[in-house]
């Protein structure tokens, strides 16, 4: 009995994807994922570094706005680590997202809703090439920093933000949260 290219084309797409979906069933139930310390535990200064060097390459601010989550980038520095925006003074622009907005006055993760465990259903935009990505984080309370994950068709990076003192922003990077009203760049 023999069978046509095409059944076995289709038995062998079949049998790929029940094994990547056992992969990514194994994967979840297997994959520990730090709590965060609470609801609110993403909000406040992150400080996002550069992997290889360790440098600032700029400080954050996570806010809530009717309990979903967005980071705006308040201080950003150049590969000296010396500063060269903040909120108050950026000339920095987005090459990727249309319109060319300045670094300091979007948010480029929106939409991060708490499910009881991590904060999901977010995206995150690159400024650079205006791609977007699905976005993930949680409060990592062993290394006191927030992971914060973009990913595209289940495959992703992780980013670990280190918390940053308010004392410590630089002048014209202070933001009041509670006054920050969402601006999601158009893509």
């Amino acid at each position: 009995m023999s069978m046509s290219p095409i059944k076995i084309a289709a038995l062998t797409i079949a049998f790929a994807a029940c094994v990547a979906g056992g992969m990514y069933f194994f994967r979840d139930i297997f994959t520990e994922r730090p709590e965060p310390k609470s609801a609110g535990g993403i909000g406040g200064y992150w400080r996002i570094a550069d992997s290889d060097t360790g440098k600032t390459e700029s400080v954050i601010i996570c806010y809530a706005a009717d309990e979903v989550y967005y980071c705006r980038m308040v201080a950003v520095y150049d590969d000296d680590g010396k500063l060269t925006d903040t909120t108050e003074n950026c000339a920095q622009r987005s090459k990727g997202i249309r319109g060319n907005p300045k670094l300091c006055e979007f948010d480029f993760i929106w939409g991060l809703k708490f499910n009881g465990k991590i904060y999901d259903s977010g995206s995150v935009i690159d400024p650079d090439s205006g791609s977007v990505y699905n976005c993930k984080a949680w409060y990592d309370s062993e290394k006191d920093c927030l992971v914060v994950r973009g990913e595209l068709f289940g495959f992703g990076q992780n980013q670990y933000w280190g918390r940053f003192d308010a004392k410590s922003l630089p002048q014209g990077a202070n933001v009041d949260s509670a006054g920050l009203k969402p601006n999601i760049p158009k893509h």
